[in-house]
């Protein structure tokens, strides 16, 4: 019986953990996906402008591209996680 318990507790303790995990990460992947589209907004801004400060274009381009490249990195691992 005592067995049956302690199994019971580890096995809880684990699916908690897990759904604690699952929660953060969408929680992160939300919040980057967020991030993400503000950045999209601001670089597709400067590329209307008549002068854009091409500087400051290439440093939001290259943040977009960073953040791109960590939410890709964040969904394979949710994928692998999961599988």
């Amino acid at each position: 019986m005592a067995l049956a318990v302690t199994n019971t507790t580890s096995a809880f303790n684990i699916f908690t953990n897990y759904t604690h995990n699952m929660n953060n990460m969408k929680e992160s992947m939300s919040r980057l996906s967020g991030e993400t589209t503000t950045i999209n907004d601001v670089v597709s801004r400067f590329g209307t402008m008549e002068s854009p400060d091409f500087s400051t274009f290439t440093a939001l381009s290259q943040i977009r591209h960073s953040m791109v490249s960590k939410a890709n990195q964040l969904q394979s691992s949710t994928i692998q996680l999961l599988g």
